[in-house]
């Protein structure tokens, strides 16, 4: 299913719908940003607050001289190749790769004159979405996360807080075990489990419709925890998700504070208020005339943890002073 006019954004990550804005004509030269994305929308998300704010503060407002242009796949990531040939069809004059890689290849894939602006990518040299992260090349500019080092750190918080668990279940989607990095990410992961005294247990979904039996599989394999893994279609789904991970009494770690606020142990990862900031950035430059190819992709360099507590006291878990200490936030 395919919605229309509305917009996904994130890192890998923040939802949000709005309907498009008609300009009159004479208002003099209008921006289009053609935002692709996945997931279900959200009108209030701090993210895509952060992203517009920024866009004004320079010289970019809805109903003045800007005019966006969304396109959202709200189940299957397969849908994003035609969502970005439609917005390639708009002459957008450039396009914000909301959701992670899925959605830069997809832009990718569709248009090599265009600017496509990284929200957030795991390994974009690596994928072929960049030639380096200095001199990217092509079309594609934006923000990158270093997707390996944060799910060893967030499997690490998980055992620590948990207090050395035998059984880490490791969900996952098979789009992502497509990914030429996902077999080096596996082998590294398995072995960061192995040294805290536990086994990694993946399960992976081929959709969201999955995740019923997906959770049935885990409980059967008595897991003592669980770790999520990062695509878009998760944090598009992340209430769905903390009610399965509630119903299995399942403590667990993600990427991205939407998945603690709705009730997950805790939440590790990039910081993505800051990350859509820098994606305006990005946006600003390139329609004041940048290249993409001349700007630089840049790394994370904010992380938020958040605890939740009342979660933690639920499932009967003492968390440790040291992680509450490194805690940006704890939810009580």
């Amino acid at each position: 299913m395919i919605t229309r006019r509305s917009v996904a954004l994130a890192g890998g990550i923040a939802l949000l719908g709005v309907p498009g804005i008609v300009l009159p004509q004479s208002m003099g030269k209008v921006s289009r940003i053609g935002v692709l994305g996945l997931g279900t929308a959200d009108l209030k998300n701090p993210i895509w607050a952060a992203f517009i704010d920024e866009l004004r503060k320079r010289g970019y407002e809805e109903g003045r001289n800007l005019a966006i242009e969304m396109r959202l796949a709200v189940k299957d990531p397969k849908t994003l190749d035609t969502l970005a040939t439609e917005l390639v069809a708009l002459k957008v004059d450039v396009i914000l790769a909301a959701f992670g890689t899925p959605s830069v290849q997809a832009a990718k894939k569709a248009t090599a004159t265009i600017p496509i602006v990284m929200v957030t990518s795991v390994e974009p040299v690596r994928d072929g979405l960049i030639k380096s992260l200095a001199r990217p090349g092509g079309n594609v500019t934006g923000n990158s996360i270093m997707g390996l080092e944060l799910l060893v750190k967030r499997l690490q918080l998980l055992a620590e807080a948990v207090g050395k668990p035998t059984r880490i279940a490791y969900l996952t989607t098979r789009s992502a075990t497509l990914q030429r990095h996902f077999d080096e990410y596996q082998t590294a992961l398995t072995a960061a489990a192995r040294l805290i005294g536990a086994q990694l247990q993946p399960q992976v979904v081929d959709s969201i419709d999955d995740l019923g039996s997906a959770f049935e599989s885990i409980a059967g394999q008595r897991a003592d925890a669980l770790m999520l893994d990062n695509p878009a279609i998760f944090y598009a789904n992340h209430k769905r998700l903390a009610d399965l991970i509630a119903r299995y009494r399942l403590p667990a770690v993600a990427d991205g504070r939407p998945f603690a606020e709705a009730g997950l142990l805790m939440s590790y990862g990039a910081d993505y208020v800051d990350l859509a900031l820098r994606a305006a950035i990005y946006i600003a430059r390139i329609l004041k005339g940048a290249h993409p190819s001349d700007l630089p992709v840049e790394q994370a360099s904010k992380f938020e943890m958040v605890i939740n507590m009342k979660t933690a006291k639920t499932l009967g878990i003492t968390i440790p002073q040291s992680i509450l200490m490194r805690a940006d936030e704890v939810i009580e």
